[in-house]
């Protein structure tokens, strides 16, 4: 069988059969080939390479010719030894090599992974909150105060914790209120804004606003929103933050915004909708995503939908299901697609730069367990890591394994589409990536 110029013969599992002749010379261990569908190996070729399945699995009918290789492009060499099983919700970088993340559902109260190394390795940390065993629930980098910040809740306290190096965390302030939790943070230039709901039975919104992490005085919503259906989220950019939740009666999404984190105002939303509302921003741009659908905005008054996509001839990708957590990086949103798809175990992500192009890309090393366990990509510059966010799955030892790449956006591999009528074995017509391991 042939994959471009190589003519492929497969020798494995290990030990098997003997192949035939591999064209093309080899390829270098840490590299990998896009072979038709098998198991998960590692098999060897005849150039003498041994190779294992990394997970992502490209089905035929998402490329319709070589014209559309673009759609081809791989990212991430899989890693291994995160120090704890991590279902991340969110993360934060300084831009220079530090990356926090927070793990939802399965990590010991106060405790984060922290890289020092522009993500090679992951260590455990605590934020040191001052009461009880409290969860973070976010983290967020100011780069006025130099700071990491994080917070979390515990009864009637919203607590906030700073680190300069991620590593060493002391209390900062414990900000009262009524049966607080799931407090959000983000940063707006010199201001810092903390949203929380109030309690359980009749989630109310609180917002607060700081200019250093110590003193906090809380602003007011004209109307009361919630996390009633859909998470409370709060992001910033462009020296303005914008908030969205539920209405306090569960019926709908509704926005906020302020530059000041003091004075809020109604945000227009393209989709006022709750169900898998999810928001982001960077570079002067906010992203709203509901489902398969995305809007971006600058002001956050008009909303322009993204339609067309070049790297599905011309249509919209709407076939790829809900999306997962957004995030902006080097100029990009990233977007993991099919959260809810039990057929694609195999994850992808979609890319929308800020000029509005859309592009589908792959991810090495990232396989998904079940339907939701999307990855959430996190990185700064050239890196790009990806760490499983499904919460099906959350004490699975497979959660301690990640992907990492250093030369986002230029792909780790290009592969070439198989030709029409060629399949692998058992008749599948998929490829996957193997990358070389020795």
């Amino acid at each position: 069988m042939t994959i471009g110029a190589k003519a492929i013969a497969i020798q494995g599992p290990l030990g098997n059969a003997a192949g035939v002749a591999l064209q093309g010379g080899s390829t270098p261990i840490g590299a990998g080939l896009l072979l038709p569908e098998m198991g998960a190996g590692p098999y060897k070729l005849s150039d003498g390479g041994i190779y294992l399945r990394s997970g992502t699995a490209v089905p035929a009918a998402n490329y319709p010719a070589a014209a559309q290789s673009d759609l081809l492009k791989v990212y991430g060499i899989q890693q291994n030894g995160l120090p704890t099983p991590v279902v991340a919700s969110s993360w934060a970088t300084n831009g220079a090599g530090i990356f926090v993340v927070v793990s939802a559902g399965n990590f010991t109260g106060q405790q984060i992974i922290v890289s020092r190394d522009n993500g090679q390795s992951f260590q455990n940390a605590s934020v040191n909150f001052a009461l009880g065993n409290a969860p973070v629930s976010d983290v967020a980098w100011s780069a006025a105060l130099n700071l990491f910040i994080a917070v979390g809740s515990y009864q009637n306290a919203i607590l906030v914790s700073t680190s300069p190096d991620a590593v060493t965390w002391s209390q900062a302030a414990t900000i009262s209120g009524t049966t607080i939790y799931g407090p959000r943070i983000a940063v707006n230039g010199a201001v810092i804004a903390i949203a929380a709901n109030q309690n359980d039975l009749n989630p109310q919104t609180q917002v607060w606003r700081s200019s250093n992490a110590v003193n906090w005085s809380q602003a007011a919503l004209a109307q009361t929103i919630s996390s009633n259906g859909i998470a409370l989220q709060l992001v910033a950019t462009g020296g303005r933050f914008f908030l969205v939740g539920g209405r306090s009666n569960g019926s709908a999404v509704l926005g906020y915004q302020s530059t000041d984190g003091t004075t809020w105002t109604n945000a227009s939303l393209p989709d006022y909708s709750i169900q898998n509302a999810r928001i982001c921003a960077g570079g002067g741009v906010f992203l709203f995503a509901r489902f398969s659908q995305l809007w971006t905005s600058t002001d956050l008054g008009t909303w322009t939908a993204i339609t067309t996509a070049p790297g599905f001839g011309g249509g919209y990708p709407s076939a790829l299901g809900l999306l997962g957590i957004p995030s902006f990086i080097n100029g990009a949103f990233l977007i993991p697609t099919a959260c809810n798809s039990p057929t694609f175990r195999d994850v992808n992500f979609l890319s929308l730069s800020l000029d509005g192009v859309l592009k589908l890309r792959w991810l090495a090393g990232q396989t998904s367990a079940v339907a939701n366990d999307c990855p959430l990509l996190i990185g700064a510059g050239s890196t790009l890591i990806g760490m499983n966010s499904g919460v099906q799955n959350s004490g699975s030892a497979a959660n301690t394994k990640y992907w990492r790449t250093t030369g986002w956006p230029a792909p780790d591999y290009v592969g070439t589409p198989l030709t029409a009528g060629v399949q692998g074995p058992n008749g599948q017509s998929n490829l996957v990536y193997y990358p070389r391991i020795g």
